[in-house]
């Protein structure tokens, strides 16, 4: 089974299963706009009550239990993931300063304890998980330009560990993928302010960061890159853009030899839970 999600493209409740049930346009569907899951559970955020981006829900669905629960976290939600035992979510308040947090909750089926730490004045964009460790992307701009950084946190402690210097790869990452001991970062790679505004220039590839000694080698696709996957130990990114009014381009990447397949899909794809070679 070949499942996509569009941007666009909705949820709801009752059609949750092992797999969750894509609809579009259908009153009463929630709009997704994060998801990510474990052998255990599904998690996805998404706007409560038409807030106006003031006031996300938390849904998490137990496979083994067959049910859905849903957390209104108070914010707007702008990355989530995942083990075995917790969820963690970043958010960032817009309050003329971007005062950015890393959010832990323990089982959150069963309402566990939650742990929240502030980050930095800067635009979180991305956190995945591996092994003990969270990795937390995020941007921010003052008079020399803008500039990016990588976190690294503990992930039991929520105490920091490392943090580096992003800005000449990649701005605004929007996805990461952990294969092999490496981290793959899709995103935009560039952004300048021009009296005042940002322009933004295109994103020409992803980037590996070793997890040993977090060196960054660029691997070239030719185009925006907007989410990353794995699939049977191959690498796909996709080019959808909230600003494109097109379709996509699903990239299958070989790390040594680059883009190795193009699958050209009609609607713009922004969420690729599984995909079956054309």
């Amino acid at each position: 089974m070949v499942m996509i999600l569009g941007s666009g493209c909705q949820i709801k409740e009752k059609t949750y299963g092992n797999y969750i049930e894509m609809m579009e346009n259908n009153k009463g569907y929630e709009i997704l706009r994060e998801r990510t899951r474990t052998s255990n559970c599904m998690y996805a955020v998404c706007e409560k009550d038409n807030s106006n981006y003031s006031n996300d829900q938390l849904i998490v669905y137990d496979f083994k239990l067959g049910k859905c629960r849903k957390y209104d976290v108070g914010c707007v939600v702008n990355g989530l993931c995942a083990d075995k035992n917790n969820v963690y979510y970043i958010d960032t308040s817009h309050n003329g300063e971007n005062m950015s947090y890393i959010t832990r909750i323990n089982n959150p089926y069963l309402n566990g304890k939650k742990k929240k730490i502030y980050v930095d004045n800067i635009v979180l964009c991305n956190i995945d998980v591996h092994k003990d460790r969270l990795y937390v992307f995020g941007f921010d701009y003052n008079e020399d330009g803008v500039f990016s950084k990588m976190y690294i946190y503990d992930k039991n402690s929520l105490e920091l560990i490392k943090e580096m210097n992003f800005s000449e790869y990649i701005i605004d990452v929007t996805d990461s993928l952990v294969k092999e001991n490496a981290l793959y970062v899709s995103g935009r790679s560039c952004r300048q302010i021009e009296n005042g505004e940002f322009i933004e220039t295109e994103n020409k590839y992803i980037c590996r960061v070793s997890l040993d000694n977090y060196a960054v080698n660029k691997i070239y696709i030719g185009d925006i890159s907007y989410e990353i996957k794995e699939n049977k130990d191959k690498i796909y990114v996709s080019n959808y853009d909230e600003v494109l009014d097109q379709g996509s381009i699903i990239y299958e990447v070989d790390e040594k030899k680059g883009v190795t397949r193009k699958h050209h899909k009609k609607e713009k794809v922004k969420d690729i839970f599984t995909y079956k070679l054309d």
